[in-house]
């Protein structure tokens, strides 16, 4: 039987090693979804519209909640299970710019979650990316690199509010 609940595009966006885009996509209610035990080549970032998921980290198992972002990392073995019906967002990067974004945001193996404080911002960005990667125009390739951009700049503005907050709540 066919999964109706998974929607990939493979994408044509390769700049120069710089930033390039290998895929997006979104699950959408699925049931039973697992994954893994995988290790990544590229960087997937895996937005939680719905549901919740038992990560199997190397440090104990984590629960992963609506909201929250996985970010899978080269090299490192991601496993995942979800606990409930489970709707997803998706997109693998890869270059020297999405490393030294990486670095910026503090996110590795070690810490793959973030919680996502905008959210419906980071959504919508993620459901443009994958609406217009469909397209196979001069104008679509330079549109996802914009949205890759704006996506990098909602996570690094996510960021700065977690790093103040976590601040503040230890000045407390």
């Amino acid at each position: 039987m066919q999964d109706t609940t998974l929607f990939e595009n493979h994408s044509d966006l390769y700049e120069n090693n710089d930033i390039g885009m290998y895929y997006c996509g979104k699950r959408i209610d699925t049931l039973n979804h697992v994954y893994g035990p995988e290790i990544r080549h590229c960087y997937l970032f895996v937005l939680v519209n719905k549901g919740e998921a038992s990560f199997f980290h190397r440090s104990g198992t984590i629960k992963i909640k609506a909201h929250d972002m996985l970010v899978m990392c080269p090299g490192e073995k991601i496993h995942y299970v979800a606990d409930t019906p489970w709707s997803i967002q998706w997109v693998g990067l890869y270059g020297r710019t999405v490393e030294n974004y990486m670095r910026e945001l503090s996110v590795d193996g070690e810490h793959p979650i973030v919680h996502i404080e905008h959210y419906y911002e980071l959504e919508q960005v993620l459901e443009e990316l994958y609406q217009i990667n469909m397209e196979r125009t001069e104008y679509a390739k330079c549109r996802q690199i914009a949205l890759i951009y704006k996506f990098f700049s909602l996570l690094l503005q996510n960021s700065t509010k977690q790093s103040q907050y976590n601040i503040s709540e230890s000045a407390k």
